[in-house]
């Protein structure tokens, strides 16, 4: 065979080797994302078996749906959080907010507003929640600088291979974890549920065990992997009117 012929040979071989690489590649992606959405309906059918232990069913009541939400989900009741409509992002929930004569905004801050009239987390502002009339996020860290929940914000492109080495992890040391999809579809948060209430610092510094072991686990994932932890701190600031801090605010 002339080297003309070997040449062109090589050079289809080599081709189709770049083929096969890239169909490998598209392949691992698709399992990865199958294997994560299949653990997401597995944890959601494990929440919703934890559900019906209480007795709680699609025919219950309401006020008992609402109940069992707020057992799980649990921060500050005094104050909650609600979703600008207009931008990203979050702010106490003050039925005062810009009304005129009483808000100040924003020549005064809310920590100094003496006619604040923040919405507690109750079962009125859930269920507007639920019904999708406000977005409202709780706030983790009480007044006791302790938390009943942590969560973990993952928003980088490897979220899905990030989350999967860190589900290896806590299945390892029988830890349950919830998943769920961010609103923007882009990164998850990872939810864990304690069964008493317990100190921020010491939740925070589990979220960070954890986190250190999934990256003796697989090298690719850093620091840089996920966005922050909720509670963001383990203590409240001090301030004059410390009812609320936005740094700690975590969607519902």
């Amino acid at each position: 065979m002339k080297y003309a012929e070997l040449l062109k040979k090589y050079e289809e071989l080599l081709s189709e080797n770049k083929k096969l690489k890239e169909i490998i590649v598209e392949l691992k992606a698709k399992i990865t994302e199958e294997s994560t959405v299949n653990c997401m309906v597995k944890e959601t059918e494990n929440l919703i078996n934890d559900e019906d232990t209480t007795g709680i069913t699609k025919r219950s009541s309401t006020l008992e749906k609402l109940e069992l939400y707020l057992s799980i989900f649990k921060g500050r009741t005094d104050v909650c959080a609600k979703r600008w409509r207009n931008k990203p992002g979050y702010s106490p929930y003050c039925f005062n907010d810009f009304k005129p004569g009483i808000c100040n905004k924003p020549r005064t801050k809310c920590t100094e507003c003496k006619q604040s009239n923040f919405a507690p987390l109750d079962r009125k502002q859930l269920e507007k929640h639920l019904l999708g009339n406000e977005v409202i996020g709780l706030y983790p860290l009480t007044i006791k600088d302790t938390c009943c929940l942590l969560a973990i914000d993952f928003d980088k492109s490897t979220w899905r291979e990030d989350i999967a080495v860190i589900r290896g992890v806590s299945r390892k040391h029988d830890i349950p974890m919830y998943v769920e999809r961010s609103r923007s579809g882009e990164g998850a948060h990872l939810w864990f549920f304690f069964d008493s209430e317990i100190k921020a610092a010491i939740a925070r510094k589990f979220g960070m065990c954890l986190l250190e072991q999934a990256m003796q686990a697989s090298g690719r994932i850093g620091f840089d992997s996920f966005d922050r932890l909720f509670p963001s701190q383990d203590y409240l600031p001090k301030v004059r009117d410390y009812r609320y801090r936005k740094a700690n605010r975590r969607r519902l």
